[in-house]
């Protein structure tokens, strides 16, 4: 038998592929969750002195300044256009 799910967009779809688009979704975040708890695993359990504080802060704020600049100035790829304007990027509007 195979069992049929009602989706958001009001299409029928077979359970195995609804399983399997929320599996392709979440193992790269998953995997991540995974390999950033062992690498600090292994880092806890030497407890050696770890000089990551610099590098660690200078990556984070790169990616802090990408995130701010990639939400006002986007490239003009589909990966940043908004799906119900059209549009990229955040534009501003005159309040009056």
């Amino acid at each position: 038998a195979i069992i049929v799910v009602y989706n958001v967009l009001g299409n029928f779809t077979k359970v195995t592929d609804w399983i399997s688009g929320l599996l392709k979704t979440l193992m790269p975040f998953i995997i991540g969750i995974l390999i950033g708890e062992y690498l600090i695993y292994k880092m806890f359990k030497v407890r050696k002195n770890y000089k990551i504080e610099i590098p660690s802060f200078i990556l984070i704020s790169i990616l802090l300044l990408c995130f701010i600049a990639f939400t006002f100035y986007p490239p003009i790829i589909p990966l940043f256009e908004d799906p119900i304007y059209g549009t990229f990027g955040v534009e501003p509007k005159r309040i009056d």
